[in-house]
């Protein structure tokens, strides 16, 4: 009894002195600077501590609308004072004069605190307006010769050939004409109406677009198809958000996330400004929303390509709110954030309180955009994923080019998915096309459709053939070619007994390198050697010269062979140098120093000649070697 009150006694000590210690820890991180942080949660929290206390110490009625905005984003503060500055409270913003931006950004904070955001929603709308400066056409193609028809306006206008070569003969009235041969382009004063086609063979149809100063083409991702006395259908829908009655990109880039990732709003219909207009406004980094609504992979390539090396972005001259503008879509937790992280929480980036630049703006959107945290709801709903409902999650302009219903109700693991009612992709049937299994292949295109199973592939304008497995010959697996009997192997070649295919073929093999052709490397060798030797007489000429002259004097028309000196007797004088008989060992010079007369001037003094000499023995002996 008294141990296990003991016991108790000490168990409770150490809790309370672990809440102690606890208590103390907590208490000294609250007190360290970012720089002195080193977690990335430590200096998350104080980040968020900051900008609390930037907002407290400002109040929310003094900040601006922009402030109030990103305040409200990142923490859910400051929203009744947001709801204050719209126009009919909720309608826009701000109230004295309605922009786009601001009211998309100011729908975005109304749905992260859980407010309505019908009215904003409904004002957007009445703000888009036709997409100018932008030319269209429209192009119809086939596999082989046709003739198509279109009609528009109520009138039917017949005979458009379309050639193998997919030239186009001629145009459809006012609305339509034949534009580089290739396409038919729509009037701009044609941009609304419907142009229903018809072919007399299996075509397609899709509409096409440019600007009207640039000579590159886009192409609708909508393709319509249809096999022969069939119709399709294409129509004109380019939209923009207009402040004053003109497009403005940086509202059309905010309103058109604001939309879809709020309401799942068919979005469609604004791509083509956005996409076309992308490169005359870097300086705003729409790739990041481009790939969001689209989930293209090359936007997202094009912005990676554009961050610097530390991690940032800078394209309007604020690196901190174009680097959380240019990763606002991206998921919390994704690769394209992690090195932006590790620049901001860097010791320099962060100041010392937490904040960046103790900007309330910047803080708020880069909290929100990377390190977002959920924030005071006004009313909470559970929603239901959206591929257990038997629907599909697909980014927003794949459910508009599927003509897909979207739930916003429904929820998508993948941010930037909407929950649609159809697959972006057609199933094989409605392209009217073959599935080839693994083990086919096909005639014509491949491409990728909604029905197809694990290793299955839609022929589109082909047909769908087995492998045939070829087996290698016993001749093709030793190097060999099998050729008919009657022609026999080249001059290069030389028969084999491997197998062929036919007993009426033979096997021919390249020959290996035979003796002629050893011996002509050998008489190369040799030549390369010659002219070696030859080189080195001229080089040491000089030296050489004395030799010459000795082998010289002994081939002298009319003049008898010399006798050969003999060591200890006295030479006679001449002007020849000694002869000395083959069969007989050279001795060395030295030998012949004693009792030598005087010699005459073109004899080389005895130390000369014997200088030379040696010299002489050892350039021979140096050639001998490189002859070996």
């Amino acid at each position: 009894m008294k141990r296990g009150v003991l016991i108790s006694i000490v168990f409770l000590i150490i809790l309370i002195g672990f809440q102690f210690v606890y208590a103390a820890d907590e208490e000294s991180t609250s007190n360290l600077t970012a720089s002195e942080l080193t977690d990335e949660s430590d200096k998350v929290d104080l980040a968020y501590s900051c900008l609390e206390d930037k907002i407290e110490e400002k109040t929310c009625e003094d900040l601006t609308l922009s402030e109030k905005i990103f305040s409200t984003i990142a923490t859910g503060e400051c929203l009744s004072e947001l709801i204050d500055d719209a126009k009919s409270n909720g309608e826009c913003w701000p109230s004295s004069s309605c922009k786009i931006k601001e009211s998309a950004q100011a729908m975005i904070a109304l749905e992260r605190a859980g407010s309505d955001t019908e009215d904003v929603h409904d004002w957007l709308l009445t703000k888009n307006t036709s997409a100018t400066d932008l030319q269209w056409f429209l192009q119809i193609e086939g596999n082989e010769e046709m003739t198509c028809s279109i009609k528009y306006d109520n009138t039917v206008y017949e005979s458009i050939k379309v050639n193998e070569d997919r030239t186009i003969s001629s145009g459809a009235g006012s609305c339509v004409s034949v534009y580089n041969n290739y396409w038919l382009i729509i009037s701009e004063d044609c941009y609304d109406e419907e142009f229903v086609i018809s072919c007399d063979k299996s075509f397609q149809t899709n509409l096409m677009y440019k600007k009207a100063s640039s000579s590159v083409f886009y192409i609708s991702q909508r393709t319509n198809s249809g096999p022969a006395e069939s119709t399709t259908s294409e129509k004109i829908n380019s939209q923009c958000f207009a402040e004053n009655g003109v497009c403005d990109y940086a509202a059309t880039l905010w309103a058109v996330y604001a939309l879809a990732s709020v309401d799942s709003y068919d979005i469609s219909p604004f791509w083509p400004y956005l996409q076309i207009m992308a490169e005359e406004n870097e300086n705003l980094l729409p790739e990041g929303i481009l790939s969001y609504v689209s989930d293209s992979a090359s936007f997202k390539s094009s912005l990676l390509e554009k961050q610097e090396s530390d991690g940032y972005w800078e394209a309007s001259g604020d690196k901190f709110y174009d680097t959380a503008f240019a990763l606002l879509p991206f998921g919390e937790s994704s690769t394209e954030k992690s090195k932006s992280m590790s620049w901001l929480l860097s010791s320099g980036v962060q100041d010392d309180e937490g904040c960046w630049k103790g900007n309330i703006l910047n803080t708020a959107f880069i909290l929100y955009s990377l390190w977002p945290r959920a924030v005071s709801s006004g009313s909470s709903t559970t929603t239901m994923d959206c591929t257990d409902q038997g629907y599909f999650c697909i980014s927003p302009l794949e459910c508009s080019s599927a003509s897909g219903t979207s739930f916003s109700s429904y929820s998508c693991q993948k941010v930037g998915d909407t929950c649609c009612s159809k697959n972006a992709l057609n199933t094989c049937s409605e392209l009217n096309g073959n599935i080839c299994s693994s083990s086919q292949t096909c005639s014509g295109t491949s491409q990728t459709t909604s029905d197809l199973s694990s290793g299955q592939t839609c022929c589109i304008n082909g047909i769908c053939s087995d492998y045939v497995i070829e087996e290698e010959t016993e001749c093709e697996q030793s190097s060999g070619t099998c050729v008919p009997s009657a022609y026999g192997c080249s001059s290069t070649e030389e028969e084999k007994a491997y197998g062929c295919e036919t007993s009426s073929e033979v096997c021919c093999v390249e020959k290996k390198i035979d003796e002629t052709t050893s011996s002509l490397w050998i008489w190369i060798v040799l030549l390369f050697l010659l002219i070696l030797l030859v080189v080195l007489g001229i080089l040491y000429r000089d030296k050489l010269r004395p030799y010459w002259i000795k082998i010289g004097s002994k081939f002298k028309k009319g003049e008898k062979p010399r006798p050969t000196f003999r060591p200890g007797f006295p030479n006679s004088p001449s002007n020849s140098l000694p002869i000395r008989t083959p069969d007989r060992r050279i001795l060395p010079p030295q030998r012949y120093t004693q009792n030598r007369p005087p010699v005459q001037q073109n004899i080389p003094k005895p130390s000369t000649q014997n200088k030379q000499t040696d010299e002489m023995d050892e350039v021979l002996r140096k050639l001998k070697e490189m002859s070996k």
